[in-house]
């Protein structure tokens, strides 16, 4: 067996499964990566934490699924990330959006390591306006429904906005004023999937 690279030292919290989803996290900021990983553990997923991947030998990255980018690091390096997954043959997928918001970012992992057919998900579509989110369902199933937004002092403020069993079909929770006008994202959660937006 090939000795684990010193860059991918686990997150604390027992090793993974053999069939766990793995995450790897990219950058300098270890306080945000490691509650980021925390919350990826929590919903079943493995998560490394590193600072770069250039020297990584390629069967230590064909475990991960799903790649998440500190916002600091640079385009030159995300680059370089996605190439050294391209020499080794990883269909991962990156997620480098901007949000510095923990849950957003491990929900956003959830749905990037998701490889359920499309016509077997419980929630097919999620979008968010200034009035309401609204999210589809394909399979009757429980739904909870979140709104995450960051104050002017950029701290979270979570509202549950549904947390219910719904029926296949469209249905729509109202927004309040700040959330409508803030940076905001909404999650939900059916039936094992996860889907996330912004709200627009």
């Amino acid at each position: 067996m090939t000795p684990e690279h010193p860059a991918l030292a686990p997150v604390r919290g027992g090793p993974p499964p053999a069939e766990e989803r793995r995450a790897l996290l990219i950058g300098g900021r270890a306080s945000v990566l490691r509650r980021l990983a925390a919350a990826l553990r929590q919903n079943g997923i493995g998560a490394e934490i590193t600072t770069e991947v250039r020297d990584v030998p390629a069967e230590e990255l064909r475990p991960y699924g799903a790649v998440a980018f500190d916002p600091a690091v640079t385009e030159g390096d995300r680059a370089a990330v996605r190439e050294a997954f391209a020499r080794a043959g990883v269909d991962a997928v990156f997620v480098d959006g901007p949000t510095p918001v923990v849950p957003v970012l491990a929900a956003r992992m959830e749905q990037a390591l998701d490889r359920t057919p499309a016509h077997r998900r419980p929630l097919t579509s999620l979008a968010a306006d200034g009035h309401a989110v609204t999210v589809e369902v394909g399979a009757a199933c429980h739904v909870e429904l979140t709104v995450h937004r960051l104050d002017r002092l950029h701290r979270t403020r979570t509202r549950v906005l549904l947390d219910a069993p719904l029926e296949a079909g469209r249905h729509s929770a109202a927004l309040d004023g700040k959330e409508a006008r803030g940076r905001s994202f909404a999650v939900a959660r059916g039936g094992g999937n996860v889907l996330v937006t912004a709200v627009r």
